[in-house]
């Protein structure tokens, strides 16, 4: 982004922003960004759970990668985009193909660094050779001398592993590392059936292509045998899809409190909706690259007909409709599965916990397939947020809403058929700890006061006990006005402990109450009160 910013003055830098718009293919972008959420879609049941920071790191390293990909096809494509697409051709030209070589290579590297950070993050150390792999097909389907855009079978791999198939896995995998067999059929089927639909948008510059010797697939194949191959693709990939998530929405049937068979009715109308206006072009496609007429007039045809961001629009909104109804009927309508005897034992063995922006990521291991597996987060004995993962073993790592690390417990329960077969307790740091301060202000005769409402939590398996230390301090002094202290003697376990403490505040309202909580002469936590 540094060629954006070389000059000063706005009117150049509004014609670098509007060049580099063209190059990196912005125009694509209202079809893809509603598709960022279907990961989302497919992993929660709850807003409150859904890592909105991190995952947004992740779109990031998608935008990064996606606009390179872009990029260097323009750098190396000008003679042949003069003919097809001098938009394009004319802002490579005008950037210089050293300027867009060097923001591909800052965007990588940004890109790969980003993934590091969120392997760290996340406890997924699979993240940057996702970002690695997608780097290579990205960038060598470009670039010699791999160029697979020109390689046949080679190019098919490389794009749909690049555009596709490597980004969805990325994205999911930052939500969850528990990739299940039908989340792999619907990432599957998705890039199988938009690859048809890209495949396609490669063959409008068929004659194009064959005149600057460039052996796309059209070019290879032939155009009949290209479109055919795509169609092809495309219903293999939607079958795919539609198994998948038919399987998915069985699943989170009992969550939302549908049949099965009305959960996979749903998906079924809103995808085939979306993805028969695709399947339309592709076979009118089809039917004028078998007509009689010159291969001029077939293309003529074909182009006035191709509408590529619309079709991955219409097909990429399907999805999102099919996955979001499901998503938001869990939000809505919450069928919490009852907690029951502990039948069997499967051992769930906590391997690390990583807490950040307020957020638990914990990494454990479940030894024994369980139908689900339910991370609730409590604090003060209250629950706070709760998240469920369905057909879980082996290693796992997930994201949970916490209200602080220092003192919110985390519960991890293991499920088979509706009964609970493993459980494991991550404890909070602070096994006492100060849950809420209210105040209450009030005159006694002439005097300002507060009344403080402090509740204690107790999360020992024991009673237990502290002392609360109340002051009153000025903030333009910094001198204490009043102070209090109070013993909480034999706290119950697992309860709340209210005390209440009265202290004396000055008439200007120029100072602060700190509420401290001390167990064995050692500072607990402190809150301020203004």
């Amino acid at each position: 982004m540094l060629y954006l910013f070389v000059h000063t003055t706005r009117e150049v830098r509004g014609v670098k922003i509007a060049h580099y718009t063209k190059v990196a293919r912005w125009e694509y972008l209202p079809a893809e960004l509603p598709a960022l959420l279907v990961p989302i879609f497919l992993t929660f049941t709850s807003i409150a759970d859904i890592p909105i920071i991190t995952y947004m790191e992740g779109v990031a390293v998608f935008a990064l990668l996606y606009f390179s990909g872009f990029i260097i096809n323009a750098s190396t494509d000008i003679d042949v985009d003069k003919k097809c697409k001098t938009y394009v051709a004319y802002a490579a030209e005008s950037m210089g193909i050293g300027t867009l070589r060097l923001l591909t290579l800052l965007q990588v590297i940004a890109a790969f660094l980003l993934s590091l950070h969120l392997a760290y993050i996340t406890g997924n150390i699979y993240l940057p050779v996702l970002v690695a792999i997608g780097i290579f097909f990205g960038i060598g389907y470009s670039v010699k001398p791999f160029h697979f855009k020109v390689r046949g079978t080679l190019h098919v791999i490389a794009l749909l592993l690049s555009a596709f198939m490597l980004p969805f896995i990325f994205l999911y995998s930052i939500l969850t590392t528990n990739i299940t067999p039908e989340m792999y059929m619907v990432i599957v089927g998705f890039s199988f059936a938009h690859y048809g639909i890209a495949l396609t948008n490669q063959t409008a510059d068929y004659l194009e292509d064959k005149e600057g010797g460039m052996c796309t697939p059209a070019v290879r194949w032939g155009l009949l045998p290209t479109i055919r191959f795509a169609l092809i693709m495309m219903f293999a990939g939607l079958f795919v899809l539609l198994l998948g998530l038919g399987f998915w929405a069985s699943s989170r049937a009992e969550v939302i409190g549908l049949e099965p068979k009305i959960a996979v009715l749903i998906l079924a109308c809103a995808v085939g909706l979306g993805y028969s206006v695709p399947i339309r072009g592709l076979y009118k496609m089809k039917l004028i690259a078998m007509g009689d007429d010159k291969i001029e007039d077939k293309m003529k045809k074909i182009k006035a007909l191709m509408n590529y961001p619309r079709w991955q629009a219409s097909g990429i909104l399907g999805l999102v409709i099919a996955t979001g109804s499901i998503f938001t009927l869990a939000i809505l309508y919450p069928q919490v599965v009852p907690p029951a005897t502990l039948q069997e034992e499967v051992a769930i063995v906590v391997e690390k916990v990583v807490y950040d922006n307020g957020f638990a990521t914990i990494s454990f291991n479940v030894s024994e397939r369980c139908d689900m597996v339910v991370i609730e987060a409590f604090w003060g004995g209250d629950l706070y947020a709760r998240k469920e993962i369905y057909d879980v073993v082996g290693s796992v790592s997930a994201c949970v809403k916490i209200k602080d690390e220092n003192t919110t417990e985390i519960r991890i329960l293991g499920y088979k058929k509706g009964a609970v077969v493993a459980s494991e307790i991550v404890k909070s740091k602070h096994d006492i700890y100060i849950k809420g301060v209210s105040s209450k202000i009030y005159y006694k005769g002439i005097d300002k006061r507060a009344n403080l409402t402090i509740s204690l939590y107790n999360a020992y398996e024991f009673k237990s006990s502290g002392e609360v230390k109340v002051v009153v301090q000025s903030y333009s002094h910094k001198s204490c006005i009043d102070s209090v202290s109070i013993y909480a003697d034999s706290m119950e376990p697992g309860n709340t402990y209210t005390i209440h403490a009265d202290v004396d505040l000055p008439e200007t309202g120029d100072c602060c109450v700190i509420v401290s909580l001390f167990k064995d002469n050692k500072l607990v936590e402190s809150t301020e009160i203004v």
